[in-house]
């Protein structure tokens, strides 16, 4: 017997005996097996909190069964794993036998061996899980001593150590794992790079990083160092260690200097990937097609894609032919570019060469074509990716789902979920992900609803991105009773919940006002053993501003500290823009001088926020000097930031002053918004400078400047106070010519102002203009009308205005 047909026989269909038998039958049978076992295999189940207890299966794992081979055989045979032909087993004799069979941890020790010789590496790191578990932190020296007293010369002696070590770094016991590494070393038994990656990152946030390098000194050390660094953006680490051992101890590859390339570029430092790149070469190493690939993707997702050519013609040069990857490379940078006639030049040189596009580049082409707005073209590649027989995958189909969502064409989504369906494939996560946000974006809450369900349905786990889109489109819209239902019934369904979630509905609760349920979801969030970030307290403290609790949103702000969190910019402009609300500007400043001493650099919100208080006192020209140091501090102001300082000036009658602000913010290549030039319009026609009014209006119109409505009306209500009733007109057509939509209240405006002037036949030219575009008399405008002509003794026009009351259906009398 090989010391395993108990595991067969468990496998075996048993065949029935007869009634004597079983009633003589001595085997034992499996419940025995079991209480024989399980002494020495305290398994420990994991029961949810929510859920009752439920039975240990009564089906022996594949490590119970190993500990019941074990057991049976007497002489403790171990498979030999030198020649798996052969029925021949080691005879293993230990110095004490009787101490050896009541030793669980030797005996547990020996089911390793057994389940390491049939290859079952999970069941193996499984029960030496349990076994540490079992033992505890500290335990390591006990068990090498068993290991190396007991265990010599066995085949599977060597990969029980490495996944001891293994084990213990995934357990985050990391000084056991240093012990059993060093014993190792000791021993001249190498471990695995599975096992280093694996305690490496253990150690990634300790100060013991560098303890395997101290332990195994060598140059396979030092490379799967760097690049377990390299993997978790150490970057920094892993250049100093390669700066501090090369030369001496260390001989980098090319493997290390394709991990340095690789994280610099993932890492947006494209420049120092070329210098490895180029440190490379001096090293006397031949760049792989790996390592262009590499330096191409970095090069192009950074938009440089002269430099990214240059590469792959530099890389033909030296003899390395470019492959479809570096070919779908260059296509994704001219894809980022919005450049896709240049990515179809690269195609057909890709054909050239003898490559044919794969579903990638097909991909990427359709992707750029739709989000460029060619939609059409982007279905022709779709209709060539379908005749050149590839076999379509759910990226793909997502990829134009996304398209079609951003370019509107919602109506197109359906048939393309059929057709998906059609093919066989299932809807992912990113694919849900996309439907969900798109229906919401489109308004169509039901739908993204309906799919969240389904995504219940068929057991796919969502993530924050799609909860945070329905939550996020019914807080905007204050459907906060739909948004906190749907976040409860999250909560109750046991789903491991981001903070994010928690955000969205406590900010739509901040914004409502409603500070009593955004404190209550705060508090929630520690039930739920989630941490609050700063975007929560910068929720509630907005939520407490905006209703007049500024204390309390003091007493938060100095509370962050507690959570270890540190107030941001957002934090601090928040409170200061409350406080300049309350005319209280000098807790602004004070708030600002805590803000600044705290290292926390205001930005250009900030800074607005400031100039706003200054102007609302009347300190312009305090405001007009933080402007310039804004520009002293390498802080460029936007056009709220202008605005603010230009309605200031406006407000204090200013005029020179605020069209030096607008010529200033040319000058500086800042574009006036709308906004500037409502201020602008608006100051003009209070000081009765009509003439320039229209001249600024007329040279913005040329320019292609698009206006807001305000601008016109402003305008034209200036010139109807005037009595110029012709350029109101004029301005009023324009107005209508620009595309705006004109109501009853754009006609009143003009109407009421010409009738108090007693220019009634230029208010009568308005009203046929108003019945001409088919807007309806409102009572309002027919009393102020009545009233005009009877002043005016015009009876036969008050005579047509009552008969298109009457005919009107509106009761006058």
């Amino acid at each position: 017997m090989d010391g395993f047909e108990p595991i067969r026989r468990r496998f075996k269909k048993k065949e029935k005996k007869p009634k004597c038998e079983r009633e003589n039958d001595t085997t034992r049978t499996p419940s025995m097996l079991r209480r024989s076992i399980l002494p020495f295999l305290p398994w420990k189940f994991k029961i949810p909190a929510r859920c009752p207890p439920t039975p240990p299966s009564t089906r022996s794992s594949a490590a119970a069964s190993a500990a019941a081979t074990a057991e049976e055989e007497v002489d403790l045979s171990v498979p030999s794993s030198r020649s798996p032909d052969r029925e021949e087993t080691t005879k293993v004799r230990f110095r004490n036998p009787r101490r050896f069979l009541r030793d669980p941890r030797v005996s547990r020790l020996v089911f390793c061996h057994n389940l390491a010789g049939r290859g079952m590496i999970e069941d193996l790191r499984e029960l030496l899980k349990q076994m540490i578990v079992d033992e505890g932190s500290n335990s390591s020296p006990t068990l090498c001593g068993i290991l190396s007293d007991n265990f010599k010369g066995w085949d599977c002696n060597g990969l029980i150590w490495d996944n001891l070590a293994k084990v213990y770094a995934e357990t985050k016991m990391v000084h056991d794992a240093l012990f059993v590494l060093g014993k190792m070393i000791d021993l001249n038994i190498q471990a695995s790079i599975l096992t280093f990656d694996s305690l490496m990152y253990s150690l990634r946030c300790t100060g013991l990083l560098r303890a395997p390098v101290e332990v195994a000194r060598s140059e396979n050390t030092y490379n799967t160092l760097i690049d377990s660094l390299c993997k978790q953006f150490r970057l920094n680490e892993a250049i100093r260690l390669f700066q501090e051992k090369r030369g001496c101890e260390f001989r980098p590859c090319i493997v290390t200097f394709n991990n340095l390339i690789c994280c610099s570029c993932n890492m947006g430092y494209v420049g120092l990937a070329n210098s490895f790149f180029s440190m490379m070469i001096k090293h006397g190493f031949f760049p792989d097609k790996y390592s262009y690939n590499t330096i191409l993707h970095g090069l192009c997702v950074a938009g440089l894609m002269e430099e990214a050519l240059q590469y792959s013609e530099d890389m033909e040069r030296y003899g390395v032919e470019p492959d479809v990857v570096t070919y779908n490379v260059l296509i994704y940078g001219y894809h980022l570019l919005g450049m896709m006639s240049e990515a179809q030049k690269l195609i057909q040189r890709m054909v050239v060469k003898g490559l044919e596009p794969d579903i990638v580049t097909y991909t990427i082409l359709i992707s750029g074509h739709c989000r460029g707005g060619d939609v059409e073209e982007g279905l022709v590649m779709w209709q060539e990716l379908l005749s050149r027989g590839f076999e379509l995958n759910i990226i793909t189909y997502s990829v134009f789902l996304d398209c079609l969502f951003k370019r509107g064409r919602v109506d197109e989504v359906d048939w393309l979920v059929e057709e998906i369906r059609a093919v066989g494939l299932d809807l992912d996560h990113i694919a849900y992900s996309i439907l969900i946000n798109g229906y919401c974006r489109a308004g169509d809450i039901n739908r993204a609803i309906q799919l969240c369900r389904i995504m219940y349905i068929n057991k796919i786990p969502p993530n924050s991105y799609v909860h945070g889109a329905v939550l996020s489109y019914l807080c905007k819209r204050e459907m906060l009773s739909d948004a906190r239902w749907i976040l409860d019934k999250l909560i109750e369904s046991g789903q491991l919940l981001d903070v994010v979630l928690y955000n969205i509905v406590i900010d739509g609760y901040a914004k409502a006002g409603d500070m009593d349920d955004a404190v209550g979801l705060y508090e929630q969030i520690f039930y739920s053993g989630l941490t609050p970030t700063i975007v929560t307290f910068n929720s509630l403290i907005h939520g407490f501003c905006k209703s007049g609790m500024l204390n309390k949103a003091r007493v938060l702000l100095h509370s962050l500290s507690l959570h270890g969190l540190s107030p941001n910019a957002v934090t601090y402009t928040t409170l200061m823009d409350a406080y300049r609300g309350e005319g209280n500007i000098n807790v602004m400043v004070e708030l600002l001088d805590e803000m600044v001493a705290k290292g926390v650099a205001p930005n250009v919100v900030t800074y607005s926020v400031i100039m706003k208080g200054f102007c609302e006192q009347g300190q312009m020209w305090v405001s007009r000097k933080i402007l310039k140091d804004m520009y002293d501090k390498g802080i460029s102001p936007d056009q709220i930031a202008y605005n603010t300082l230009i309605q200031g000036f406006c407000e204090a009658g200013n005029v020179e002053m605020s069209f030096f602000l607008h010529d200033e913010m040319l000058q500086k290549g800042l574009e006036p918004s709308p906004v500037t030039y409502n201020l602008l319009f608006n100051v003009l026609c209070l000081h009765d400078d009509l003439k320039n009014a229209d001249r600024l209006l007329d040279m913005v119109v040329e320019k292609g400047v698009r206006l807001r409505k305000f601008a016109y009306s402003t305008v034209i209500q200036a010139h109807c106070i005037k009595g110029n009733a012709y350029k109101a007109v004029l301005y009023f057509d324009k107005m209508v010519k620009a595309g705006f939509e004109i109501s009853i209240k754009d006609y009143s405006g003009v109407i009421n102002r010409l009738c108090k002037r007693n220019l009634l036949n230029d208010a009568k030219v308005f009203l046929k203009m108003m019945l001409r575009d088919g807007i309806p008399l409102d009572l309002e405008l027919c009393v102020v009308m009545l009233n005009a002509s009877r002043r005016q003794g015009d009876h036969r026009f008050e005579i047509e205005l009552q008969a298109i009351i009457i005919t009107s259906g509106l009761l006058c009398e």
